[in-house]
């Protein structure tokens, strides 16, 4: 997400928000904001599983 930031901005993009935590209805996540040289906003974002769903999706056997 950070990298995803700093190469937008450096390609021409403007911040629109700050890699970091953010709160949407019904969770948490991490997000950062751009908006490209058109005018677009495209946000990067990145969930955390917690870990009872990280055992259940490891493969068994």
């Amino acid at each position: 997400m950070r990298a995803f930031h700093v190469n937008a901005l450096q390609v021409g993009g403007a911040s629109a928000g700050d890699p970091g935590p953010r709160q949407a209805a019904f969770t948490s996540y991490s997000g950062a904001f751009v908006f490209d040289p058109d005018g677009n906003k495209i946000e990067a974002v990145f969930f955390l599983r917690p870990a009872s769903a990280n055992a259940a999706a490891a493969p068994s056997g």
